[in-house]
């Protein structure tokens, strides 16, 4: 019996995740950005999670920002 290789990440570079995370915010559908990476599409398939986390991840941050941005507004349109 073979024994599974622990699947952390690794089909794809730093440099494709990222070029991956914009074509799949962009609406590219999965088969489509990989056609665009040059990649099959089953290696884009093994790296959603991966992708799929950092971008859940990323939500509150980018909440928070846009939170402050429109505080800092709404304040500054009420001092004279």
């Amino acid at each position: 019996m073979h024994k599974r290789k622990d699947n952390t990440c690794h089909q794809l570079t730093q440099q494709e995740r990222y070029h991956l995370n914009a074509l799949l915010e962009t609406g590219f559908s999965v088969r489509e950005a990989a056609k665009r990476l040059n990649r099959h599409h089953s290696a884009v398939y093994r790296e959603l999670p991966c992708i799929l986390l950092r971008m859940f991840i990323s939500i509150p941050e980018k909440a928070g920002q846009l939170s402050r941005k429109r505080r800092q507004q709404a304040f500054s349109l009420y001092t004279y």
